[in-house]
């Protein structure tokens, strides 16, 4: 899987129901050899995905290639990730965090993973 089929599945797999009234801009870096900036912006019970920044972003999340992959296969883990310096995240931490080790459809996770550990 490529670095853009991985975020058009997530915009795929967005469940609308568990962002209901939330709003939420993430920044997603992606350093590597096939670096690049990419963005999702959950409003109005939509999830845009897009390449590029979005404007004030919630968090930003940097992390290389092949760990982004791992992270949204559900093999890596957001804390581990962090502890070993593979997942910088800045912003509202705490938050993203919990959403993404949450299993409740009210979490960041479960915006796209019907609460399993994997993105889709």
């Amino acid at each position: 899987m490529t670095i853009e089929e991985s975020f058009q599945h997530l915009r795929h797999r967005f469940h609308p129901s568990a962002a209901t009234g939330g709003n939420l801009a993430v920044q997603v870096v992606i350093t590597g050899e096939h670096a690049l900036n990419w963005a999702m912006r959950i409003a109005n019970d939509t999830c845009e995905v897009m390449v590029g920044e979005v404007e004030r972003p919630d968090t930003i999340m940097i992390l290389g290639e092949t760990d982004w992959l791992a992270f949204v296969e559900g093999t890596l883990d957001p804390v581990n990730a962090c502890m070993m310096g593979k997942l910088k995240v800045t912003g509202d931490v705490l938050f993203v965090l919990s959403a993404l080790l949450s299993r409740d459809h009210t979490s960041l996770r479960g915006l796209w993973c019907n609460g399993s550990r994997k993105w889709f």
